[in-house]
């Protein structure tokens, strides 16, 4: 068979698939879903962290150098969501996708984007000290069903999970507007559901206000609105 004649083929038989979808509480592992046969569907609060202009990074300093410095903020985001009960699924050289799922789960995402943002406070300044290296992250929380599916060709090495939902894809826009000193941003519907506590000042602040700030920003043909803060949490 040619290469176009696969091609042609799979084009036909992948467009009349009739996936069996599944509805669970906690997101799948890859041992769960079959390419072309099942997929699933789970309520989460996502979780997506985006380095700023990692590009730049590989342009203006050494290989090695950049490689230790994403090692560092991706080390301390798997470390941080897995302490507070979340699952990372996906890795995309620059930060990385996780899943909250459960009781509180929009309580310890935010819990874990704010000692995430102390982190990465920390962490730029070694980097910029030790390198003279810029070096910033956000990180976006969205709530909603996420659909858990494979993509690719059968074979080792050949597919890979993907995670299709607005919930995925507003928390990535929201990542990937978040820069310092607002490192954190997160949906309506997360500001909503978090406890009061993690609203406004602790207590020994001056004033109890709170420390978020509302915003609005384009996605899905309309406008969203979003709270995002500069505030941060110790480990």
């Amino acid at each position: 068979m040619t290469l176009k004649e696969a091609v042609d083929r799979d084009l036909e038989d992948i467009l009349a698939w009739k996936l069996e979808i599944e509805q669970r509480d906690r997101p799948p592992s890859s041992r769960d879903v079959t390419l072309g046969s099942n997929a699933a569907t789970f309520p989460a609060t996502v979780f997506y962290t985006d380095v700023r202009q990692s590009s730049a990074l590989t342009d203006n300093h050494r290989r090695e150098t950049v490689t230790k410095a994403l090692n560092a903020f991706v080390n301390a985001a798997v470390r941080i969501v897995r302490h507070h009960g979340g699952e990372v699924r996906s890795f995309n050289g620059d930060g990385l996708l996780a899943f909250f799922f459960g009781d509180a789960s929009e309580n310890r995402a935010v819990v874990s984007g704010l000692k995430l943002a102390k982190v990465t406070r920390l962490l730029s300044a070694r980097v910029q000290q030790k390198w003279n290296m810029h070096f910033d992250a956000g990180i976006g929380l969205a709530r909603g069903t996420v659909m858990a599916a494979k993509v690719g060709i059968r074979g080792t090495n050949n597919n890979a999970m993907i995670w299709p939902s607005e919930a995925t894809n507003f928390a990535a826009k929201l990542g990937q507007q978040a820069k310092a000193p607002k490192r954190l941003a997160v949906s309506a519907e997360v500001f909503g559901a978090i406890s009061q506590d993690l609203k406004t000042a602790p207590l020994f602040w001056t004033f109890r206000s709170s420390f978020w700030e509302s915003f609005e920003l384009p996605f899905a043909g309309g406008r969203r609105k979003a709270y995002r803060t500069a505030h941060h949490m110790n480990l």
